[in-house]
């Protein structure tokens, strides 16, 4: 199945159903089932950027669980588990466009403009939003990301152990 890597905690907040749009530099005609893969590196920074990203954005369930995460990291040392692995399905349903080029306001999505989650690339002539639907969590099953779309054979990867494919994936908050 074709697979993407996204840094935690932007994965993680996919995978709980809180982050239904992907900002990418990239364009891809795909569409349809999709993995989403947690890559291996992460950093208080990144949580920090995430937190302020939703700051006055309306986002204030993502808001709440990323300073309950922020204040965990601070407390207790704690990291996130399950980096480097398949941790979702969803499907990828449209890819959008924002085009910042003379002509670009011709495909400046609407949705785009409005979506909260939309940012657009700092340095990228044009900016896209995978728009993720039907988001599924899946068992943590180690592998080791790439740049782009990857195929990835989930029910061929290692399961941890003593984890089993009936258990209920539970959120990492």
């Amino acid at each position: 199945m074709k697979t993407i890597s996204v840094r935690w905690p932007w994965v993680e907040l996919i995978r709980l159903g809180l982050k239904p749009l992907e900002n990418r530099t990239w364009a891809t005609p795909y569409r349809g089932p999709l993995q989403l893969h947690a890559s291996k590196a992460t950093s208080f920074q990144e949580l920090a950027d995430a937190y302020a990203f939703c700051l006055g954005r309306g986002l204030t369930e993502a808001e709440e669980v990323l300073a309950r995460w922020i204040r965990r990291w601070l407390q207790t040392g704690w990291r996130p588990p399950d980096l480097q692995g398949i941790v979702a399905r969803c499907d990828l349903t449209n890819c959008l466009c924002w085009d910042t080029g003379p002509e670009g306001w011709r495909t400046r999505t609407p949705r785009l403009m409005l979506d909260p989650w939309f940012e657009k690339h700092p340095t990228a002539p044009k900016s896209y939003g995978w728009v993720l639907d039907n988001v599924e969590s899946l068992p943590f099953r180690p592998c080791v990301g790439k740049l782009g779309l990857f195929d990835v054979d989930y029910e061929s990867l290692p399961m941890l152990a003593g984890q089993n494919d009936t258990e209920e994936e539970k959120p990492h908050a």
